[in-house]
C-alpha cells in the first residue's frame, strides 16, 4: 500500500471469491498472482483472499476421521493436503518473484 499520508485518503480494496486448485499449491498460488494482478490492473492496493486459500479451505471433508480412528484413505487425503501448504519460510511465501511475470 502506498504511505498513506492523511486518514481521509482512499485507496481501493478488492475481494476474491475464487476457489483455489484444490491440492495444488504452486497452481494456487499462481492463480492468485493472476488474479492479485487482474485486481491492480483494476485499481486496488489491497487484495483480500478467503481464509486458508492456499491448500483450500476444506468444510465438508473429514479426512477419515470418526472419534477414536481415521481411514488409511483419509490419511493419505491429510498428507496431500498437508504436502501442498505454504512453508514460511519458502519459495510461495515470498510472491514478489511470481508477480514480476504477470
Amino acid at each position: 500500500l502506498p504511505i498513506m499520508k492523511n486518514k481521509s485518503q482512499k485507496f481501493k480494496a478488492a475481494v476474491v471469491q475464487a476457489a483455489p486448485v484444490l491440492f495444488n499449491c504452486s497452481a494456487s498460488v499462481c492463480k492468485a498472482c493472476q488474479l492479485i494482478s487482474e485486481t491492480g490492473k483494476n485499481g486496488a492496493a489491497l487484495v483480500l483472499f478467503p481464509e486458508a486459500y492456499i491448500p483450500a479451505y476444506l468444510r465438508g471433508f473429514t479426512f477419515g476421521t470418526v472419534v477414536g480412528n481415521r481411514s488409511g484413505t483419509g490419511r493419505n487425503l491429510w498428507q496431500i493436503y498437508w504436502e501442498n501448504s505454504v512453508e514460511v519460510p519458502g519459495p510461495e511465501a515470498s510472491l514478489s518473484h511470481r508477480l514480476e511475470k504477470y
